[in-house]
């Protein structure tokens, strides 16, 4: 079921462009992800985790691209 707070992978990258940490869903442990960087020209996603059993930096696979019910890190804080 899709609620009015998802969106798409696109609008999430803008998002984390402006500095807001998004999620999936259905990300079990995860907190939110944001981008950074180490130089103007160089970008990494990092997961924020609820513990340590998950890496730092994250790539999205197929399904993460074309999903459609990414949201906030806020609001899925809201949800947990």
């Amino acid at each position: 079921m899709k609620r009015n707070f998802e969106f798409t992978f696109s609008k999430a990258l803008n998002f984390m462009k402006r500095g807001i940490r998004v999620s999936r869903t259905n990300m079990e442990g995860f907190v939110g992800l944001n981008l950074e960087t180490d130089c103007p020209y160089f970008y990494h996603v990092e997961n924020v985790a609820l513990n340590a059993e998950y890496g730092k930096v994250w790539k999205p696979s197929t399904a993460d691209l074309i999903a459609e019910d990414w949201i906030t890190a806020e609001d899925k804080l809201d949800l947990l």
